[in-house]
């Protein structure tokens, strides 16, 4: 509704409040959504056309945007940008000396190549906030920038000072590791980590996970796989995520499948509790065909699943940002059932909501057509709940200070 307002009446959008802009800012940057475009260098060129939007409708930004966009044109290494809005902070009498303030100006000036000037803020920063904490955003300052010798000398200052690296320190060592493609490296400094009675975090195993992937190393995928289920760490969407893409796509190539029922009997893995994370990664991914493969896998042997499994497949497509072929299973399914279901229609809702608003009306009519104790006054309030949940996905670990 935004971008429509803004390509056709910018005008009306003077009178929304600094907060509504500092919360779009906010799920641009955050957000990998297709209307975007997933890559990071479009989420900063768009949140900085907003940026530049409220400045020619003169919206005098808040102080959290103002630190929002100190982050964004620091990502951007627009270092006179950067200038601008921290001179923005001091005039308008917000704090310049409090640690969110100092820890993105520390940040923004080492992504911008200004070293000395980062170095300067974050002493200042460590006269207000002396702990780990400081010393894990300088490190991933220069992991932001590739900068292995920045993030070492940072490390050796962090032990000289007497403070002792945590996981947050060296999972951001162990990503730069992983993007360069040293798994040797990656697990020295786990081993160390561990060795130094450090138990191994969710980011850590998702990273070993993503390491085995880029070289297509499937033992040591389900080895970390194996490793985390017994760690007792709740399985999560980041861990879901990368299980699914080290199986990949099964819509047109489902070999991938049979891969995992070998593998679940070798390790002992439960294969129903397997086939329900697989289901809950593909929908994280979108991936509406390769959930249908897994269902029907689960089907064998069971009469009829029941509706809310069908629902996963609404998911998918909900997160593929496909409103008419969610529209179109839910249809399809329930003829072939003989059976409605509410929770398939909310689910069709928040796809419409979001990307077919002109269907919106046709199917909230539906649904009080055919569900008449529904109320719609609560699907209402858990539509924008589970938008409102979708968006706060984070883009990384620990890369939004």
């Amino acid at each position: 509704m935004f971008k429509e307002v803004e390509q056709k009446s910018p005008a009306l959008l003077a009178s929304l409040p600094p907060y509504h802009f500092s919360k779009i800012i906010d799920i641009v940057v955050r957000e990998k959504h297709k209307s975007i475009g997933g890559e990071l260098v479009n989420r900063l060129h768009r949140a900085s056309d907003i940026l530049e939007l409220m400045r020619k409708l003169q919206v005098r930004p808040n102080y959290a945007i103002l630190l929002t966009a100190l982050y964004i044109y620091g990502r951007m290494q627009d270092f006179s940008a950067v200038n601008s809005v921290f001179a923005e902070i001091q005039q308008r009498e917000f704090s310049d000396m409090n640690r969110m303030t100092l820890a993105r100006m520390c940040q923004a000036c080492i992504l911008c190549g200004q070293e000395s000037r980062g170095q300067e803020y974050f002493s200042q920063l460590l006269h207000i906030d002396r702990s780990t904490r400081s010393y894990n955003l300088l490190i991933i300052s220069y992991s932001l920038n590739n900068d292995e010798m920045g993030m070492l000398r940072s490390l050796e200052r962090m032990l000289n000072d007497r403070f002792t690296p945590d996981a947050s320190s060296i999972s951001a060592l162990c990503r730069l590791y992983r993007h360069r493609g040293d798994p040797g490296t990656v697990h020295n400094h786990l081993r160390v980590f561990k060795d130094n009675g450090g138990v191994l975090t969710l980011g850590m195993y998702v990273i070993l996970m993503q390491m085995a992937n880029s070289l297509d190393d499937v033992n040591a995928m389900w080895s970390a796989y194996k490793d985390y289920v017994a760690s007792g760490l709740n399985l999560t969407k980041a861990m879901r995520f990368a299980l699914c893409q080290s199986i990949g796509s099964l819509a047109t190539d489902s070999s991938g499948l049979s891969e995992v029922i070998v593998v679940a009997a070798t390790r002992n893995i439960d294969l129903r509790h397997m086939y329900e994370q697989l289901v809950r990664g593909y929908v994280l991914l979108g991936d509406a065909e390769s959930v249908k493969v897994i269902l029907r896998q689960m089907k064998v042997g069971v009469k009829r699943l029941r509706l809310k499994e069908y629902a996963h497949v609404v998911w998918a497509y909900v997160n593929a940002g496909d409103a008419e072929s969610a529209l179109a299973y839910v249809l399809d399914i329930e003829r072939r059932n003989h059976s409605q279901s509410p929770e398939l229609w909310f689910a069709v809702l928040v796809a419409v909501v979001q990307f077919s608003p002109e269907s919106v009306k046709k199917i909230v009519g539906h649904i009080q057509n055919n569900f008449p104790n529904v109320s719609m006054d609560e699907m209402w309030d858990r539509v924008k709940k589970q938008i409102k949940g979708s968006r706060e996905l984070r883009s990384g670990f620990d890369e939004y200070i």
